[in-house]
């Protein structure tokens, strides 16, 4: 499958399969290509190549075939293949030994594993549970009760 038009393509259904697991509903595959923004639902995997945009609100996987130029704005991500392009995972991004990405990753959790390669900033942010503000707040209020602990002592 190619598209050059710019249009958007939307593969794949939410939900857990019959025993509760989540498997791979979706597949792009080897020789197919999609040039525009690809929005996947669901668990998917790709084999061939993407150029644009992609976003997964679910489990990515792009494998050891694929090539993608494309800004990422998924859930959880796993490369095998190549990525050229920013990174934006809400839970977690996973670089198998085989992966390449040239571009900029930010997510809470991320796993590297020998020989993947990185050409980019990576950015380990905090979970969406824990706020930088609230962090402070706490520590300035530890701070002032232990100044006033010391003032009445």
């Amino acid at each position: 499958m190619t598209q050059k038009s710019g249009a958007v393509f939307q593969f794949g259904a939410k939900g857990a399969g019959e025993d509760g697991k989540k498997a791979v509903r979706t597949v792009l595959g080897v020789g197919c290509s999609v040039e525009g923004k690809l929005v996947c639902t669901g668990p998917t995997r790709l084999d061939g190549n993407v150029n644009g945009a992609l976003v997964a609100d679910e489990f990515l996987l792009i494998d050891r075939n694929s090539t993608v130029v494309a800004d990422l704005n998924v859930s959880e991500l796993v490369i095998r293949g190549k990525v050229k392009g920013n990174i934006k995972a809400k839970k977690r991004v996973t670089l198998e030994g085989s992966a390449k990405v040239e571009g900029d990753i930010e997510t809470p959790s991320i796993n590297i594993s020998d020989g993947a390669q990185v050409m980019g900033k990576v950015n380990v942010t905090r979970r969406e549970d824990v706020s930088v503000e609230g962090v402070v707040h706490q520590f300035a209020r530890k701070t002032e009760e232990t100044n006033n602990t010391k003032t009445t002592a």
